[in-house]
């Protein structure tokens, strides 16, 4: 068994980094969910101002959302087609 004694200061280090890389990636989230929120109470509260019903309007949206590529194959698809 090793009988040399735990040095606390690397292990204090990582764990404020590992701390810091937290805050950050919470932050980041944070930022992702509240543009998300706010991008989809912006799309879905549109159907009243252009004048279109609820059915109607859901319809147009999802079909528009499947014309956006949004995958890698999708992408090398549409360039192999031109």
């Amino acid at each position: 068994m090793n009988d040399e004694p735990i040095q606390p200061l690397p292990y204090l280090k990582l764990l404020l980094l590992a701390a810091l890389l937290g805050l950050i990636s919470a932050g980041i989230t944070f930022v992702f969910m509240a543009l998300v929120n706010g991008v989809q109470s912006l799309v879905w509260e549109e159907a009243a101002a252009v004048g279109l019903s609820a059915p109607i309007f859901t319809l147009l949206i999802c079909t528009l959302g499947q014309l956006i590529p949004n995958s890698e194959s999708d992408m090398k698809i549409l360039i192999a087609r031109q």
